[in-house]
């Protein structure tokens, strides 16, 4: 299969943990993809990770006391593992962006923006 290739490979800088070969047509496809499951995932965190960190004990006996406190630490940590997840699905749209700007394929979609919107 023909595509382009989108990593650090020849670049002098580190490989990354990924590497993806992408047909040229499909590039902005794949990086829209890409940002909507950051934005969705953002967006839920925004929403919920308050409620993640800070689970109230169902009772006030020390035994649910201190497991809701673990259950927030564990819930917080699983946070933090999504954020993190979002950083990387951010730092691959932008990668994508980039390679599409190198093939000249942004300026094909802001013309086809263009011509869709009405006048």
């Amino acid at each position: 299969m023909d595509g382009i290739e989108v990593g650090a490979a020849g670049s002098g800088v580190p490989i990354p943990e990924y590497r993806m070969i992408v047909p040229p047509d499909k590039l902005l496809t794949l990086k829209k993809g890409i940002e909507d499951e950051r934005d969705r995932l953002r967006n839920w965190l925004i929403d919920n990770e308050h409620k993640l960190r800070d689970i109230p004990p169902p009772g006030s006996d020390p035994c649910s006391i201190d497991t809701m406190k673990i259950m927030s630490e564990n819930c917080g940590q699983a946070a933090d593992a999504v954020w993190a997840y979002v950083d990387r699905l951010d730092k691959m749209a932008t990668k994508l962006g980039e390679t599409a700007a190198t093939y000249g394929l942004v300026e094909d979609e802001n013309t086809a923006k263009f011509r869709e919107e009405p006048s």
